[in-house]
């Protein structure tokens, strides 16, 4: 399989493997997490994939995520902190330039790994905001990522 191709229209990379990663350059520009590092800290040297732990407090901001250039992407895969009786909602805006976004996914009372499917378009800023959580008011993230499922399924058939 190869890691992207590219569109013929926008000259975009469509990936097909997660670039919202330190080794691919993707760095967390906003949170609500003092320890976190500016580059999206890496708990895991056995997986480099991995982005650490993003938190923020329900109604207060948000979390950014910039990915090193645009992509064309449509697909992200979410890991919310899986606490028993823990259930969230959100939404994801994606952006290419902070001040235009658009809105592509949003989910109510849920928890643990989310696989969110949206409209393939050019990405580099990815916003998570949490509206709900219980029982408490911290919103926690363990994994995220982003490629294009689109890609992928053009490949296998």
């Amino acid at each position: 399989m190869k890691p992207f191709e590219i569109d013929a229209e926008t000259g975009l990379l469509i990936p097909s493997t997660n670039v919202a990663s330190l080794k691919k350059g993707a760095v967390v520009i906003k949170d609500n997490f003092k320890f976190q590092q500016t580059p999206l800290a890496s708990t895991s040297d056995k997986d480099p994939s991995y982005i650490g732990y993003m938190v923020h407090n329900l109604g207060n901001g948000e979390i950014i995520l910039q990915l090193p250039q645009a992509y064309l992407l449509d697909t992200m895969t979410l890991l919310l902190h899986n606490k028993k009786n823990h259930v969230f909602s959100y939404i994801i805006d994606v952006s290419v330039d902070k001040m235009y976004w658009n809105q592509v996914f949003w989910e109510f009372e849920v928890t643990g790994k989310r696989d969110i499917s949206f409209d393939s378009q050019p990405v580099v800023f990815v916003k998570i905001t949490s509206i709900y959580c219980s029982p408490d008011f911290y919103i926690n993230r363990v994994y995220f990522e982003c490629f294009a499922k689109t890609l992928l399924e053009t490949e296998i058939f």
